[in-house]
């Protein structure tokens, strides 16, 4: 992840009894432009991505223009204390993020 404020993965709770506490907000923007090397081009691009929630928004994508791949990235958290029953609802959204961050862009020799 691009961001130093990682998303790690969280194991749902069905028995959780306090709150969740969201202390901080943020907003991290990321814009990568990589050259194709030569003799290679894109077998598989990944989808776009965009998740929006009560706790933070997501958004990821992939073009190739010429022969180059740009790809942005955007992650917006929220501040605030929401409900112990919210939890699995933001298992839930982190789990969306760490999984789209780890999509890849598979290249192929041109024959």
């Amino acid at each position: 992840m691009c961001s130093p404020k990682a998303i790690k993965k969280l194991k749902t709770d069905e028995t959780r009894k306090y709150d969740v506490n969201l202390e901080y907000e943020y907003r991290d923007i990321d814009t990568v432009e990589i050259k194709l090397p030569a003799g290679y081009e894109p077998e598989s691009i990944p989808q776009d991505v965009s998740v929006s929630t009560k706790f933070g928004s997501y958004s990821a994508s992939v073009k190739v223009v010429n022969d180059k791949i740009l790809y942005y990235r955007s992650i917006e958290q929220y501040s605030g204390r929401f409900s112990a029953k919210d939890y699995n609802e933001l298992v839930k959204y982190y789990d969306q993020v760490y999984k789209a961050d780890r999509n890849r862009v598979v290249l192929v020799r041109k024959a």
